[in-house]
């Protein structure tokens, strides 16, 4: 009769062993290492951007030892994820098994696997929440909210969240949740490394404004069907918003048709797909409601 304990104990030990060479320490902050995961075989290799301190010098070092010198290619804060590329002499790298994780469930057994040192750590848990999208707080999107209650050990970031089966279904974070284990889900991923490639960033939407929001006057409320806006603080010169005419002390109501009820809607609004559009911006000045054109820029 097998034993169960042990057949589980195996089980983990050849993954962990399967993907080693899928995972490389990286040295780019003054203290300890982080941990990368390698995205494709010609030498893309993805880390939590927050773990990356400068932008020369890095170093990375590869699951046999050998330690070389990575380029930034870009990184993406609002995502946490950062890209980095490495020249490798002889064998290519050996991409993780990265799966877009379509059937993914609450209660699934996952490994989070990490190398700060020069050897793969290992933590096992559970997807303790996977939700539907979630925005950052810096604009970025993630596809899916997915959580696992693996305790983010120092060096976790960077590192791939494993299911069983053997996918990687995320890149693990503690820099979008203080103290909670995220992960960036694997499409998220593919879709900011394929943007970092093509455009060296993720571009955003960027209109040139300060605000805050505040709450309107109970005239203007009623006429407005909404009770509050965002007072503009201040206008960026040469910005979208200045050449759209947007003036101190305006109060923005709604962007391309979306109420705006806190700065954090606004940053949701200005998305990559927003970029050069020129859309409705209605605003509140002097108690009037005026609608003005804005076309979004990017943020430089």
């Amino acid at each position: 009769m097998s034993d169960a304990m042990l057949d589980l104990s195996h089980a983990i030990t050849a993954r962990v062993s399967q993907l080693s060479p899928s995972i490389v320490r990286i040295d780019a902050r003054r203290r300890g290492g982080a941990t990368g995961t390698v995205w494709s075989a010609d030498g893309l290799i993805v880390a939590a951007h927050h773990s990356i301190h400068r932008d020369e010098g890095i170093h990375v070092t590869l699951h046999d030892g050998r330690e070389i010198d990575a380029a930034l290619v870009g990184s993406d804060p609002a995502t946490d994820l950062a890209l980095l590329r490495v020249k490798v002499e002889g064998a290519a790298l050996q991409p993780a098994p990265w799966d877009d994780g379509s059937d993914v469930a609450v209660g699934q057994v996952v490994l989070a696997l990490s190398r700060p040192g020069r050897t793969v750590r290992a933590a096992m848990g559970i997807v303790s929440v996977y939700g539907d999208e979630y925005r950052t707080w810096g604009g970025g999107r993630l596809d899916r909210f997915v959580q696992s209650d693996v305790e983010p050990l120092m060096g976790f970031s960077g590192g791939p969240l494993v299911r069983a089966g053997g996918g990687v279904i995320g890149m693990n974070t503690s820099g979008i949740l203080r103290r909670a284990a995220v992960a960036v889900p694997t499409t998220t991923v593919r879709r900011v490394v394929d943007s970092i490639v093509t455009h060296g960033r993720v571009r955003r939407g960027y209109l040139g404004v300060g605000v805050q929001f505040v709450a309107l006057p109970e005239a203007l409320a009623r006429a407005t069907g909404q009770t509050g806006g965002l007072l503009v603080a201040s206008v960026e010169p040469g910005s979208a918003a200045a050449d759209a005419g947007v003036t101190l002390g305006d109060v923005l109501l709604a962007f391309d048709g979306n109420a705006l009820d806190g700065p954090r809607r606004l940053v949701e609004l200005l998305t990559e797909q927003a970029v050069g559009r020129a859309v409705p911006l209605r605003v509140a000045r002097g108690g009037v409601v005026q609608e003005l054109q804005v076309t979004v820029a990017t943020r430089a």
